[in-house]
């Protein structure tokens, strides 16, 4: 019949048989890597929310300037078809003296 009562070489074993105190120290190293594991987590996500708040607003000045580029050829263009009319004028003035 089986004793109730544990000898002392019993009491340093869980009942898969490891060591109480190895087991100890497995969930202390996992959780210790575990919680490592989600601090690293933590900090990329926190990175690449930094990153895509960067890349976003890069984004918008790119196509602000983008938008300024045509708006200035725009104007250039105008600016050229003047000086051609202008041209012309003077042109046909001097033809005309």
């Amino acid at each position: 019949m089986r004793s109730i009562a544990m000898t002392s070489k019993q009491a340093d074993k869980s009942e898969m048989g490891m060591p109480i105190k190895g087991t100890t120290a497995v969930i202390v190293l996992l959780t210790t890597l575990c919680a490592g594991l989600l601090l690293v987590n933590l900090n990329w996500q926190l990175e690449n929310e930094h990153l895509q708040q960067v890349l976003d607003r890069r984004m918008q000045e790119a196509a602000d300037a983008k938008m300024e580029a045509e708006n200035m050829q725009g104007a250039f263009d105008q600016k050229l078809k003047e000086v051609a009319i202008l041209e012309n004028r003077i042109h046909e003035l001097e033809k005309s003296k």
